[in-house]
């Protein structure tokens, strides 16, 4: 049950955002009474909670399988930036969280900086394989990715038409050109 209320949740916070949405609105997606919500969830705000932790493991698991895998570095750096989750989070979203869930951006801004030591780690083993040029200095480089990614997640800056994933793609992109020793 648990697992359909939080699907609910997912696609009321995709129509409505995660402000606007309400149990009622859960209850009647799935036809139950909001009663049985509250068997599970004590409240909206413990819904909020279960609904990030289950994006952010569900993600996690799926970066440490991309890690492990044998892709080559593009394809893991795009499976990174592109791994599951188990509910879909709109970008469109983030900005609210940051105003009204200030615990919850925190567990956001904690799994950006996740990600982006995996994204460190797989450039130093790549560089330490000769599959980057030699001259790349990669404190810079991973400060320009950090520092990008910080300003890509805050969704003002940036063209709020273009999702979270694709500017992050884009960046990288861009630097891979850039670095890979491509002889």
């Amino acid at each position: 049950m648990k697992e359909k209320i939080l699907q609910a949740l997912a696609n009321q916070i995709d129509i409505h955002g995660i402000r606007k949405f309400t149990l009622d609105s859960i209850a009647k997606d799935i036809k139950i009474s909001k009663k049985t919500i509250y068997k599970y969830y004590n409240s909206k705000e413990e819904l909020i909670e279960e609904y990030f932790h289950e994006i952010i493991e569900s993600d996690k698991e799926s970066v440490e399988k991309i890690i492990n895998s044998n892709f080559s570095l593009e394809k893991k750096l795009y499976n990174v930036i592109h791994s599951y989750h188990k509910y879909k989070l709109p970008s469109s979203v983030l900005n609210d969280v940051k105003i009204f869930y200030p615990n919850e951006w925190k567990k956001i801004l904690e799994f950006k900086n996740f990600k982006v030591e995996v994204i460190k780690q797989l450039l130093l083993v790549s560089k330490e394989k000769g599959e980057i040029k030699k001259d790349i200095n990669l404190e810079i480089l991973c400060l320009i990715i950090e520092k990008v990614s910080e300003e890509i997640l805050d969704n003002e800056i940036i063209d709020k038409a273009i999702s979270v994933n694709c500017k992050m793609e884009e960046m990288l992109k861009i630097i891979m050109n850039g670095i890979l020793d491509r002889q």
